[in-house]
């Protein structure tokens, strides 16, 4: 939870307690058996995003929170490394310190074909994800948001398995859980700065 560092709030007697305890329950994801991961990571979710009436409704919820949060986590970091490699055609972001601002000008740079290359190939698939996105967002974004969505779903019908059908084997646990775990965090780091910075 990068948040909690960022605004000093690995510990504070005026947290949000639910929010404190989806934040224990969503650390299974990483550090616990399949069948702990996804029933505690799933418990984390639901508790903090489910309509009472529609409890899968949680794994839209958060697909739409993580999707929103994507293009300026990619441009910020793409920022970032494209000053430290050309800092001669990257000019314009020194003294940004402001994330978003910093996201509009790479935007701006990958738009107008001034971004410079970059070694990673990783780092050059981002660019290619993002003109893509920039050049026609709300496809691009519902693509998107549709993927994280499945994957959220996937980690639903897993823990459903678990806990109602006393399934503790399936194959598909660990596959669930390497896709869904980043994503989840990403999104649990949205709901953090929503409860600690934004009120």
């Amino acid at each position: 939870m990068k948040e909690l560092f960022r605004e000093d709030r690995v510990f504070s007697s005026e947290a949000n307690q639910n929010v404190d305890a989806a934040l224990e329950l969503l650390a299974h994801l990483e550090g616990s058996s399949p069948p702990a991961a996804v029933a505690g990571g799933w418990a984390a979710i639901e508790g903090l995003l489910a309509d009472p009436n529609d409890r899968a409704l949680a794994a839209d919820n958060l697909a739409t929170l993580v999707t929103c949060s994507f293009p300026r986590a990619e441009l910020t970091a793409l920022s970032y490394r494209a000053q430290r490699k050309h800092p001669d055609s990257t000019q314009e972001l020194q003294g940004v310190n402001v994330n978003r601002e910093r996201s509009r000008l790479v935007a701006r740079m990958i738009l107008e074909g001034r971004m410079p290359q970059l070694p990673s190939l990783a780092d050059q698939a981002a660019v290619a994800r993002l003109s893509k996105l920039l050049g026609n967002p709300g496809p691009e974004l519902q693509t998107i948001r549709d993927s994280i969505g499945d994957a959220f779903h996937r980690l639903y019908r897993q823990r459903n398995l678990i806990l109602h059908g006393a399934r503790l084997d399936s194959v598909a646990l660990t596959a669930s859980l390497r896709t869904v775990s980043k994503l989840a965090g990403a999104g649990m780091d949205r709901i953090t700065h929503g409860h600690y910075v934004s009120s």
